[in-house]
Formats: structure tokens, sequence, C-alpha cells
């Protein structure tokens, strides 16, 4: 099954999955389908909603899917000039945080752009370490309207990086718990109640790594010089090379006098690749 349905469905864990999409390619539907998966999950889906009214972005779910989220609006009124209460739209979102509760963040962006980036992080690591539990947290970000240094900070604390492409291509990134990275490219096509139609990984990751293997199978081909590469029975004959000076040396002929040298810290006699140094 791919990646990016395993995700969706719960069985691929992930604490936070950041959604990164364009303006020329948004990531919407990506999201719509987490908020259904979750639902079916769990018992509330909170959804912080800041770049749409909210009968907009209801408009396509079931109802049973409607009835499991709450919605807070920081689009209409995102300064609280007309809120009648004096909380915030954050921390509305904690107050209603309780077990069983899944948040999705739409968006970070509009976020940034009103908070500092110390806040922001602050506020999805409070929801990552709230007392009720680590809650499934699901965020998006528009990428092409923030600096490398934010998106990278985003990223390193989300453990689901997914990239959204023209044509709804994934570019998958997943830390599981035990370390290991996982990358895949898949397209993703859902359908108009916001379910997974389809979720094709592809072979584009596999082409686009092409170049950089190729140029890694053969390293010294940037080279100003030329150098010919070593035959078979030239890695042999090499191979079975006894230095001088060394304790194999020592070893080979105990007989007569003889010359023990001990390699300093600084010295070099990896003879695996005795050309480690000129870094190529």
């Amino acid at each position: 099954m791919p990646l990016l349905t395993d995700i969706l469905t719960g069985t691929e864990h992930t604490k936070m999955c950041l959604i990164e999409d364009t303006v020329q390619q948004t990531g919407t539907p990506l999201v719509k389908a987490f908020i259904t998966q979750l639902a079916t999950r769990h018992a509330r889906v909170i959804v912080l909603l800041n770049e749409d009214f909210v009968a907009n972005f209801l408009r396509g779910f079931d109802s049973s899917t409607v009835d499991k989220l709450a919605v807070i609006d920081d689009y209409t009124d995102p300064l609280g000039w007309e809120r009648e209460n004096s909380q915030s739209a954050t921390e509305q979102l904690f107050g209603s945080v309780h077990d069983g509760t899944a948040v999705v963040i739409c968006s970070l962006s509009s976020l940034l752009f009103r908070t500092p980036l110390q806040k922001v992080c602050r506020l999805l690591r409070r929801i990552a370490d709230s007392k009720d539990g680590p809650l499934p947290l699901v965020a998006t970000v528009h990428r092409d309207l923030h600096d490398e240094a934010t998106l990278l900070q985003l990223e390193y604390m989300a453990s689901t990086v997914v990239m959204v492409n023209s044509n709804m291509e994934c570019s998958l990134l997943h830390k599981r718990s035990s370390g290991k990275v996982l990358r895949k490219v898949e397209v993703l096509r859902v359908d108009k109640s916001y379910a997974v139609a389809s979720c094709i990984e592809t072979a584009m990751l596999a082409s686009s790594a092409a170049g950089p293997a190729a140029a890694a199978a053969e390293p010294v081909a940037s080279l100003p010089f030329s150098i010919i590469p070593q035959r078979d029975a030239e890695r042999e004959a090499r191979s079975r090379l006894v230095l001088p000076y060394t304790q194999q040396q020592r070893k080979a002929d105990s007989s007569g006098g003889q010359i023990f040298y001990q390699p300093d810290d600084v010295d070099d006699f990896d003879e695996e690749d005795p050309d480690d140094d000129l870094n190529i």
C-alpha cells in the first residue's frame, strides 16, 4: 500500500504532518482528505481555519464528518475586533483540546504573517505535548511565501512532510519513531467527498535521483585530470602487497634485524581508500 495512504488511514503513525503547497498547486484536497480520515478515527477534529469562510470550507464533506468537526473561525476576524469574548483563536483551540481529539491548522502561513516563528513553534509543541497525550496534528504552509530557514524549522518539528506539486504529485519525507527515514513520490486522487480515490507511487523519485547517483558512481569525473581505473587483477595484486615498515612486514619476516614503525595519529594508512584526504 502507498505510504501516503498508510499515513492518511493511520496505519503509519505520525505525530505531526506538515503539508507544503504553493499558489500554483493548493494542498486543500489533501488537507480535507486528512480531515475525512481523522473523523473516522477520532471523536473530535478541531480545525483552526484562517484562510477561508467556514461555509465554503465545509462544502463537500459528508454529514457524518461535519458532525465531528469543531471549526474555529480565525478568518473573518483574525485580530479579534468583533469577538465577543477575549479569547484568541489559539486560546479557543487549547480550550477545545482533550483526549481523543485531532487538530488541523489551515494554515500556518497566516499565523506566521502576524506571529513570530518562535511563538508558532511553541504553539505546535504545546499541542504535541498536551496533558492528554500526543494529539494527531496536521498543518499546512505555503512554501513559496516563506524563506528556507522558516521552512526548515517547521520541517524539523514535523514527523511527516508532504510537498504538494503539480497534478497532486506528493513528495513525502516520513520519519519513523525507530529513526528510519522514508522518501516517496506518490500521486493522490480524491473524490468529491474527499475520500481517497487512488494513490499511486511513481518512479519519478528514482529518475530524479539518477543524476546524483550517476555522479556518485564516478566521483572522479569532474576532476581536471584523468585517473586510469584499476583492473580487477591490479586490485587483487594491490590487496596482496605487504607494505614495508608496518607490523604486517614484521610478521612476515621474523629473522634478523627488523624495523618497526608505529603510525602517528595524523598518518593515513587506510588501505581501502589511500586517497581519502583528496576528498574525491
